[in-house]
């Protein structure tokens, strides 16, 4: 066996290695139209403007929406609209062309942060964090 093909071997063992000690989990992208059928329940509670962002119906549903959607590629701002409530929205400077945005939610001691930077009608970073 070359050299190379025993490189390849044990590059092609820790990759299954790595994948199989994560659970093979990946996120879906914000951006996939699936995630809007997947994760109507989710979306229907984030979008209900009956209930508060620190009730543990928007803490789990959030939670699981950070778990499971890679935001890190999100460039729409129409995405976040069919996402979250616009009551739930903290914006940095709401007359401004660039913004910052941010849906908190909270249940106990445990939250969820969504961050958006926009600018016009595209998002230009993301981050979210969990915090439990």
């Amino acid at each position: 066996m070359t050299v190379i093909k025993k490189f390849s071997l044990v590059i092609a063992g820790a990759i299954i290695i790595t994948l199989i000690s994560t659970g093979c989990k990946t996120k879906i992208p914000a951006g996939d139209v699936d995630i809007y059928e997947k994760y109507s329940d989710e979306i229907a509670v984030l979008k209900n403007d009956k209930l508060k962002p620190n009730t543990q119906e928007k803490y789990e549903a959030a939670k699981t929406l950070a778990e499971d959607i890679d935001f890190s590629f999100l460039r729409s701002v129409s995405t976040i609209d069919r996402i979250f409530s616009t009551k739930d929205a903290h914006i940095d400077n709401p007359n401004s062309i660039n913004q910052l945005i941010i849906f908190y939610y909270q249940y106990g001691k445990n939250s969820v942060r969504f961050c958006f930077r926009r600018h016009n009608n595209s998002v230009t970073s993301s981050e979210v964090k969990i915090n439990d």
